[in-house]
């Protein structure tokens, strides 16, 4: 008999531990009892609702690289060429497959009378520019302005 009652009393825990509501939004329930339209969020579930870091794409850049850019041509402005080289330097970190970037640092290398570097960042870029023979006649252009 006190069997039959502990394995009673064990079934109606289960059951009342299983709920019928579904996840996700649960009904709020005024003082009277009465179920309203409103809803409360469940509790969250792990993984949901974090922001997603967007991805910078080719019709996208890259913010950090933009900065990057703007600050390193402020600084080319000033003739602080290290200072643009060291900006220039850190966005390729960020985007090394970034034609563009290693033409903007041969264009102030050569300012800086590197010559040997500035060559090998315009081969640098034209292996990696999407039209090579454009990002090739811009190197030369460069490379032929001293």
């Amino acid at each position: 008999m006190v069997r039959k009652i502990i394995i009673s009393l064990a079934l109606l825990v289960v059951a009342g531990c299983q709920s019928s509501a579904p996840i996700g939004n649960v009904p709020v329930q005024d003082r009277d009892g009465d179920a309203r339209n409103n809803t409360r969020p469940s509790a969250p579930v792990p993984g949901e609702n974090i922001p997603v870091p967007r991805q910078a794409g080719p019709d996208q850049p890259n913010a950090a690289v933009v900065a990057l850019l703007g600050k390193a041509q402020r600084q080319e402005k000033t003739l602080d060429y290290a200072a643009a080289t060291a900006s220039l330097e850190r966005a390729i970190r960020i985007t090394p497959r970034d034609a563009n970037l290693y033409f903007r640092l041969a264009g102030v290398r050569l300012k800086q009378d590197s010559i040997a570097q500035a060559e090998q960042l315009c081969r640098k870029a034209v292996a990696l520019a999407d039209d090579s023979r454009y990002m090739e006649l811009k190197c030369e252009a460069l490379l032929q302005s001293l």
